[in-house]
């Protein structure tokens, strides 16, 4: 249900797979003693870290906080299982480093996703997870992280049946955390929301829409929460009634609690959405869609709406292109504190394409970061932004050698967007990147590393210094 291209952490899993099974070892393996901190440049990028993961690792997040601080998560291959995945964590301090690797759960069930969220004033954080229970292939779990106390107890967010898909979760400054969630209930899939408090206590799981449809689907549900606790939720509704479909909205309420959903956009085929707000619950919602002109032509639209004093507007237009270059992956988007909204995409045309709004303004021409023509992205793409608006794209390609890169792009408000480069250093496959820059400027970034036949894949980092 998830509109992305095929992730390349699935290529280099079963690359490792292969090798550990031919090698009897790597996946699920002793976590490595913590890499000591590299030393921060002044400016720019470090050296990659030394691994920070046991062997068997993939699909890292990544979140940061005003204060330098970062928390990670991945996926580690079970010890004695090719199949089930735990999902693993690590805080890293500025005078300390990244912390040995910590197991957020213990049940038996294998981990399929996961989402996170961190408050960026008081580092405080949520993880939520998706996981077999005793009455589900699949439910909703979390985790709160708090700098003074550590982890609370892990808690149940959904229903006690029904198979969780895709989640989505925020955090207020307060570290409140509201989520949304797809669900199958019986016989279709619905949208969930539940809203958990700083200590970690979870209400009641409740049901955001009811277009109880033969046939529809509703799924990719996408949550923006703002600075005082409000939330929007986005989702895609597919099957049913035709004038039904399109994009779906509800919203919560702090001490309100959950309103009515409405339809956002009346679109058969539309992608699925993003969504994201600034400091003042100002939010922008993006997706694309097909604009059919006549038999021989037609375009594909990146579409965006915008959210402000309490109400959508109309839609507007981000880009359009040929149907030639059809949109291939999810839009997405980002805003920073004051409202600058960074929207990102890839095309058919193997392009990866990207543009900057000010607050409350219009989209420029998109400028190109991946060029046309080269070589097919192997990840969709990751985008983050600071408090000045420059931005950061990533994204996985193959290369001349037969494996993946890791590549990143800059932009800087001063000079534009810097065409991607490879952000590895060695000849095996990097992947799955993952990025997060705090106000300033400063970031993370994380990545799968094949790293050898005896440990298969880990994840690996580097950290950039904006001097601000």
């Amino acid at each position: 249900m998830n509109n992305t291209l095929i992730s390349g952490w699935a290529i280099a899993a079963a690359l490792a797979v292969a090798s550990l099974a031919a090698c009897g070892g790597g996946g699920g393996g002793s976590a490595p003693p913590p890499p000591a901190p590299p030393p921060p440049p002044a400016t720019g990028w470090s050296v990659t870290s030394p691994p920070l993961s046991a062997g068997g690792s993939g699909s890292a997040k990544v979140v940061v906080d005003a204060s330098g601080r970062a928390l990670a998560a991945w996926l580690t291959l079970r010890a004695g299982t090719l199949i089930d995945d735990d999902l693993v964590v690590s805080r890293y301090e500025p005078a300390s480093g990244w912390s040995a690797p910590q197991a957020l759960e213990s049940r038996l069930g294998d981990v399929t996703r996961f989402e996170m969220a961190m408050d960026a004033a008081s580092g405080r954080a949520v993880v939520l997870w998706t996981q077999a229970s005793d009455t589900s292939n699949s439910g909703a779990w979390a985790r709160h992280f708090d700098p003074a106390g550590g982890w609370t107890p892990v808690q149940a967010l959904s229903t006690a049946t029904g198979v969780v898909d895709v989640l989505s979760v925020g955090m207020d400054v307060q570290a409140n955390a509201v989520a949304a969630w797809s669900q199958l209930d019986g016989s279709r899939f619905s949208i969930w929301g539940n809203r958990g408090s700083a200590a970690g206590t979870w209400g009641s799981a409740q049901l955001l829409e009811n277009m109880d449809e033969l046939g529809r689907v509703d799924g990719n549900p996408r949550i923006a929460v703002a600075p005082q606790g409000d939330a929007l939720v986005v989702w895609q509704a597919s099957g049913g009634t035709p004038v039904n479909r399109g994009t779906w909205t509800n919203r919560y309420t702090a001490g309100g609690g959950w309103g009515t959903a409405s339809q956002l956009v009346s679109v058969s085929g539309g992608s699925a959405p993003d969504i994201a707000i600034d400091a003042n619950g100002n939010a922008v919602m993006v997706w694309s869609q097909i604009s059919v002109v006549s038999v021989t032509e037609m375009y594909a639209l990146i579409q965006a709406k915008r959210y402000q004093a309490g109400a959508w507007g109309a839609p507007l237009q981000v880009a359009r292109e040929l149907g030639a270059n059809s949109v291939l992956s999810t839009v997405h988007v980002k805003m920073n504190a004051a409202g600058a909204a960074l929207v990102a995409w890839g095309q058919g045309d193997e392009s990866i394409r990207a543009t900057i709004a000010s607050a409350g303004g219009n989209w420029p021409a998109p400028s190109i970061v991946k060029p046309v023509g080269s070589r097919s992205a192997a990840t969709g793409v990751r985008a983050a932004i600071d408090g000045e608006g420059n931005a950061f794209l990533a994204w996985s390609q193959g290369n001349d050698v037969g494996t993946v890169d890791t590549m990143l792009s800059a932009y800087t408000v001063a000079g534009g967007w810097v065409a991607g480069v490879a952000h590895d250093n060695i000849n095996e496959i990097a992947t799955d990147p993952a990025i997060a820059m705090d106000a300033r400027g400063n970031a993370w970034s994380l990545w799968t590393q094949y790293t050898g036949a005896s440990t298969g894949t880990q994840i690996v980092a580097r950290r950039f210094s904006s001097g601000r």
